[in-house]
């Protein structure tokens, strides 16, 4: 089954290659993959990624989020078994973005594609912030302690101990990770050590509701 991924960036989507196809997965394919096989194991995934900003999305009717993901419909419809989209709500002047990821998940629907739309409050970081168990981990720095309310974290100033980007960025700077300097698999390290569970419990408006569609999504793909 092959997944196409919509996302911000490659600390998103991970590395890869001109026709989309991962050669280092990034956050977004590592948690659809997980949730998607915690319903049903047997499933087999392959992902292709596609920026949200790539050309191949700009289409002519308009460039919101439900256009892009009802176009990614019509452009991939053919060669994917699923659309999975996310973007960062990224504070109060972004407010449209959920329900224009509502329409576009429906227009998706109706193309006959399950389709999961996932919008990070207020951005990735904050889901990545919420298991400070996949932090230690990740990071090599058992000192970490539990970065409460991670959805709660709102200043756009990266600087801010209140922005999530920076928050989590000063985080892997001072820890041994850091050291590689890479934070496109620094992020795919914390992912995949993530409780999905526990990131639930503290991002639920973000990363639960991005959970729910897709455990959706491997339901349709169920054999």
């Amino acid at each position: 089954m092959r997944i196409l991924v919509l996302g911000e960036g490659p600390n998103d989507l991970g590395r890869f290659d001109r026709n989309g196809l991962l050669t280092l997965p990034g956050v977004l394919p590592i948690f659809t993959g997980r949730l998607c096989l915690e319903v049903e194991s047997s499933l087999s995934l392959e992902f292709k990624v596609l920026p949200w900003r790539s050309r191949r999305l700009q289409a002519h009717t308009g460039s919101g989020l439900h256009k892009k993901l009802e176009l990614a419909a019509v452009l991939f419809g053919g060669s994917t078994n699923a659309i999975v989209g996310v973007v960062d709500r990224d504070g109060e002047r972004n407010r449209d973005r959920a329900e224009q990821l509502r329409l576009g998940r429906e227009a998706v629907l109706q193309h006959g594609l399950p389709c999961a739309a996932g919008l990070s409050v207020e951005t990735l970081e904050a889901t990545l912030l919420a298991d400070e168990i996949a932090l230690r981990a990740a990071l090599g720095d058992p000192s970490i302690v539990c970065q409460p309310d991670p959805e709660s974290l709102v200043s756009r100033d990266e600087k801010s101990d209140k922005n999530p980007k920076g928050r989590l960025q000063r985080l892997i700077a001072g820890s041994p990770a850091g050291r590689q300097e890479d934070f496109t698999s620094v992020y795919a390290s914390i992912a995949r050590h993530s409780r999905l569970a526990v990131l639930e419990e503290r991002c639920p408006t973000g990363f639960g509701e991005f959970a729910r569609q897709v455990r959706e999504v491997a339901r349709s793909l169920a054999p």
